[in-house]
């Protein structure tokens, strides 16, 4: 039996805060913890800076623990913390805990600040007497002035009210497309996007499916008497449902990345009828909805329970909440959008020009050779439109202007032959075989080193976009801009590209390209 006391609940906090930021399921041991000792799902998530006060919320509250605990460092504003989690509670929501945290030299100390108690529970009265502060959620959201009525929300005495008066109009579903790189996902976080807006973000793929998107039935094992139950689990599409439901005043919007290297309209199933939107307001039931509501409701029981607390209800999507998905036009035959599908959306082409690129990329010179991505990219791309009648939609093959990140452009001025060397690839066969037969000195093993680092850097530049050239763009007649007399393979192209300096990396293109490129 694990230790029921603050010291214990301090340690595992510890494991928290300790964790490798990068590694997955950083809370179980406390999630394990409450469980043993409560019987209870929990929740808990480290906030070590304040723009990331919304994504932890959403992400903790998606599971709808009736336990959730955020461990935050000085900077991040308490009020602030408290009006997102306020604004989001949910019926299964027992209590909040707000714990600040400081190190200093590896000691860490907790101090218990705030405890919203929604329903009193085992966990909440053993807590509550190590807070400086204990507020029930009801007084609390009267004096932050959060208020919400008009219509109801499950039944008996734990309804919430919804005020659909106050909910945004407007949500739509847009479809962006073009080619890789052309600043898809860009497009939706600068034009269709603010810093107030609750996105979440998902990747359709092969193997993606509607149990994934909406949720799933998912069986759950009783520690103490291993006994199995089956419990529908939200997925992120149902998640954001209700998460945009209960506070119609904010604005939400759910990203589909590569919606079509999934089977899409298998993914959305039922849930594709709700795809069509009202333009107009419409009453129905007695409820008056926005325009940009699904203009129809389905009847699914799983659905409806997660969202309105009643399995009755008739599932929408509600006017504050706005869909859209990228969709590279070169993947268009990895799962097609059939036209039923497509036509409810509004489909938007994101154009592949240089007009609103930021100068730091579109200038930025490609390694050592002089020539600016900006200029690379749109020679190749006319080269592209001129592969027409060779390759069909060649335009879709287009190299897209954000298709790479000027980090990859940056050139590492190791990699150029040492003293002594007028070719850096019989340079670094030599270091190489040194180091084989370990006659390797300690200057030469230095050398080789920054060598290495170097040859590492520059050769990211051709293994994804020449690499792409070869294999993909101009895959059937690759001699239309490389060298094919001299370089018959993807291998002799990169090593000639990445072992040259200058101008002279550009020897793997045809004399007539590297003419465009150098502006001859």
């Amino acid at each position: 039996m694990a230790e029921k006391t603050i010291e214990k609940f301090k340690s595992v906090l510890d494991v928290l805060i300790d964790s490798n930021p990068h590694a997955r399921n950083k809370g179980d041991e406390f999630k394990d913890w409450v469980k043993e000792l409560f019987d209870c799902d929990a929740r808990i998530s480290y906030i070590k800076e304040q723009r990331q006060i919304t994504n932890r919320v959403s992400e903790q509250f998606r599971y709808f623990a009736p336990i959730v605990v955020f461990v935050c460092v000085p900077e991040v504003k308490r009020n602030t913390l408290m009006k997102y989690i306020l604004e989001r509670d949910y019926k299964q929501l027992e209590s909040v805990a707000i714990i600040g945290a400081t190190t200093n030299a590896g000691a860490k100390t907790y101090s218990f600040e705030k405890l919203i108690i929604f329903k009193e529970s085992d966990f909440s009265e053993w807590i509550k007497n190590e807070f400086a502060s204990v507020s029930d959620a009801l007084s609390l959201k009267e004096e932050l002035g959060i208020a919400l009525d008009g219509t109801t929300v499950g039944n008996g005495e734990d309804e919430l009210i919804i005020d659909e008066s106050v909910r945004l109009a407007g949500g739509t579903n847009v479809l962006l497309y073009g080619v890789p790189g052309s600043g898809k996902s860009w497009t939706i976080a600068h034009e269709y996007c603010t810093p107030e807006t609750m996105v979440e973000r998902v990747v359709f793929h092969p193997d993606y499916t509607n149990a994934d998107f909406v949720g799933q039935i998912l069986p759950i094992v009783d520690p103490e008497d291993k006994m199995v139950t089956y419990d529908f689990t939200p997925g992120p599409f149902t998640t954001i449902l209700r998460e945009a439901y209960m506070n119609p005043t904010k604005e939400y919007v759910l990203v589909i990345e590569e919606i079509n290297r999934g089977n899409a309209p298998a993914i959305f199933g039922d849930i594709f009828q709700l795809l069509d939107r009202a333009y107009e307001p419409f009453t129905e039931g007695g409820i008056t909805y926005k325009s940009g509501t699904s203009a129809y409701g389905i009847t699914n029981k799983s659905v409806a329970k997660i969202v309105y607390g009643d399995e009755t209800a008739k599932v929408r999507i509600p006017s504050n909440l706005s869909i859209y998905g990228t969709m590279n036009t070169s993947d268009q035959n990895v799962f097609t959008l059939d036209t039923a599908f497509q036509r409810r959306w509004r489909m938007r082409l994101i154009e592949n020009n240089f007009d609103n690129v930021r100068a730091s990329l579109a200038n930025a010179q490609i390694l050592d050779t002089g020539v600016a991505w900006s200029k690379f990219c749109d020679t190749i791309n006319a080269q592209i439109i001129g592969n027409k009648a060779k390759v069909a939609s060649a335009e879709d093959k287009r190299l897209g202007v954000y298709f790479i990140h000027e980090t990859d452009l940056e050139f590492d001025i190791n990699a150029v032959p040492s003293e002594g060397y007028t070719d850096l690839y019989r340079e670094y066969i030599d270091l190489l075989n040194a180091e084989r037969d370990k006659t390797i000195t300690t200057e030469q093993a230095q050398r080789l080193k920054e060598l290495r680092t170097a040859i590492i850097k520059v050769r990211v530049f051709p293994e994804k976009v020449i690499k792409y050239l070869w294999d993909d763009a101009f895959k059937f007649n690759p001699e239309v801009i490389f060298d094919t007399d001299n370089l018959d393979c993807l291998e002799k192209v990169i090593r000639t590209f990445v072992f040259n300096t200058g101008k002279d990396r550009l020897k793997v293109f045809k004399q007539h390209i590297r003419d465009l490129l150098n502006g001859n």
